[in-house]
């Protein structure tokens, strides 16, 4: 039986080393590149990732001829030092695009999905008596990728995300954006590199050295002149837009694509990447004596620790228990500072407004409530807050109506603003629930103790054609298609509003249910769920006509079926636009 330590990440460089040697009785050209020709194929081979036990996981696309973007493959390191035949990991792959983005430990690994089959963003999976089990959706603020492209990795010290998408301010195509872990497993929104790194054209495939100073992606800017190129560039200061002028690799570029650089740290200086060069247009693997020594992560200086441990990584649904010692994070941390400058930039021209006092106050933590915040209030001469509602296609600011409700259920206040206007709110303590409401856009609800997103902007959704919203809180029954409570009712009857205020939407209502019992009974319960919230929406006004209905039973979840919590958020109801 192989010992463990033999599919470590040492064994794995053993392995290539020994491929290197061998090279060198080849031409000069293969001294210093070689191909993994027991991994490559007539497809494209793409985004390597190493796990910790070693082994070669990627994403395949367009395997036997099919349409697929790409689903995730694996090989290990045989005892003899050589690559297996690669498999597919049926757990991690969807219909559309999926991509390994990194491995927080042996048992728990990160993948994005682009959408088809699973919710687009970066999702976690867990190993289990060699399965990989679904888990949860990180919670990435402002995450939206408009790129058929995606590629990132998670940092080796597992509290970073470096990803290349399309999104809010973005210079080109594909831009660099970093991601911070926050307390209690969140996410802080990604926030752009800046033109130092990002051009009008394509930066794509990064990847973030353990000591946060090295950075390398694939460009088709900063003068490549042959495609798709690997380049380099390294942090200047504690800040995420301050980077040196990013330089070509001097090795391995050629006149195909290359992409998805990933060094192996160690005296070894190898890296991994893929290039299109000899491949019809497809990617292969190849491993290339790198020009330049990354060095090994040093301890982690204080003023780049953003959160207490990667436990709260791997127990992503888990909050924090113990607090981030003061002496070990700056008086602002990287993601507070992403609060107050890096949406700013995002969002060209709007300014997020935090509490205003008379005296000087530390930067709100954003994992405290918005009801604990107000407490400052009698201190200070002006509200504690302004409201920013915008477009979160556009950007720009949108008028708009906000209702709130006490905890009693009792309305307490309804205004309407123009887009160009500020809202000043000032008071918190009374209020259980936001619904913020537009013509034309899907409305919002915020309820306590969520109110601390009132803080950024808040980005409303167009109703347009394909755009779904989950009914989060119309509930049933168990087992039943009985709604539970006059909540869901009357949730049920704000979705008629809306209809009412739009009255060219038409839109397709989606039942689902868990996995537990008959596929066909649950599929017949789920259809009778979507009925019955037609019905309620029928009998408040709204045209039958303008309403189908579809029942997917259990074939559709959004969570794990392994745990209640995952059960519970199968059970659902979803509204589909598809008409407008």
């Amino acid at each position: 039986m192989i010992e463990k330590k033999l599919f470590s990440l040492e064994f794995f460089k053993a392995s290539v080393l020994g491929m290197l040697a061998f090279s060198t009785l080849n031409p000069a050209s293969a001294q210093e590149i070689v191909s993994l020709s027991s991994v490559n194929s007539p497809y494209d081979e793409q985004h390597p990732v190493i796990s910790p036990s070693g082994e070669l996981y990627y994403t395949l696309a367009f395997h036997n001829g099919n349409s697929d973007p790409g689903d995730v493959w694996k090989s290990t390191v045989s005892e003899d030092q050589e690559f297996q035949t690669p498999v597919k990991i049926p757990q991690l792959s969807t219909s559309g695009y999926d991509v390994v983005v990194g491995f927080m430990d042996d048992q728990n690994v990160l993948v994005y999905h682009d959408g088809r089959d699973r919710r687009q963003g970066i999702h976690q999976y867990r190993l289990t008596d060699n399965v990989w089990t679904y888990k949860a959706q990180l919670e990435i603020g402002s995450f939206r990728n408009q790129s058929a492209h995606f590629s990132g990795r998670l940092s080796p010290s597992g509290e970073i995300l470096i990803l290349s998408l399309e999104s809010f301010g973005s210079y080109g195509n594909e831009d660099i954006y970093v991601s911070f872990l926050r307390d209690g497993g969140k996410w802080s929104a990604p926030q752009n590199l800046g033109p130092a790194v990002n051009s009008y054209q394509q930066e794509m495939t990064p990847y973030l050295s353990a000591d946060k100073q090295w950075l390398f992606f694939s460009t088709n800017g900063h003068g490549s002149t042959q495609g798709r190129d690997i380049y380099y560039a390294k942090r200047l200061d504690q800040s995420w837009e301050n980077w040196s002028a990013p330089q070509p690799l001097s090795e391995g570029n050629t006149i195909g694509a290359e992409l998805a650089y990933l060094p192996l740290h160690g005296e070894s200086n190898l890296a991994i990447f893929t290039t299109t060069q000899n491949s019809e247009g497809y990617g292969d693997l190849q491993i290339i004596q790198a020009a330049i020594q990354i060095p090994k992560a040093d301890a982690a200086q204080p003023e780049e620790i953003a959160t207490e441990s990667s436990q709260s990584l791997v127990e992503i649904t888990r909050p924090m228990q113990t607090p981030v010692p003061e002496s070990s994070v700056p008086k602002i941390s990287e993601e507070e500072a992403l609060d107050e400058k890096v949406m700013a930039k995002t969002i060209e021209s709007v300014e997020i407004k935090r509490q205003n006092v008379q005296e000087p106050q530390p930067v709100p933590d954003p994992d405290v409530t918005a009801i604990d915040s107000t407490k400052t209030k009698e201190k200070a001469a002006v509200p504690a807050l302004v409201l920013t509602v915008l477009d979160i296609n556009t950007l720009a600011p949108i008028a708009y109506a906000i209702e709130m409700t006490d905890f009693q259920g009792a309305t307490i206040q309804v205004e309407e603003r123009a887009g160009d206007q500020d809202h000043f709110v000032e008071d918190l303590d009374s209020v259980k629930e936001w619904v913020i409401t537009s013509p034309g856009y899907l409305p919002l609800r915020i309820k306590s103790p969520n109110l601390d997103k009132l803080y950024d902007p808040i980005m409303m959704t167009p109703a347009t054609k394909g755009v779904s919203m989950v009914l989060e809180e119309v509930l049933f029954k168990r087992g039943t298609a009985e709604l539970l409570d006059e909540n869901s009712t009357t949730l049920i009857k704000s979705l008629a509003d809306f209809l009412g205020d739009n009255p060219r939407i038409r839109i397709l209502l989606e039942g689902h249910t868990d996995n537990v019992g008959n596929s066909q009974l649950n599929k017949e319960l789920s259809l009778n769920r979507a009925s019955a919230v037609r019905q309620v929406l029928v009998d408040h006004g709204v045209d039958f006509e303008r309403i189908r209905i579809a029942g997917w039973g259990g074939t559709k979840p959004i969570a794990s079926n392994q745990t209640e919590e995952g059960r519970v958020k199968n059970r659902r109801v979803e509204m589909v636009i598809v008409a407008q």
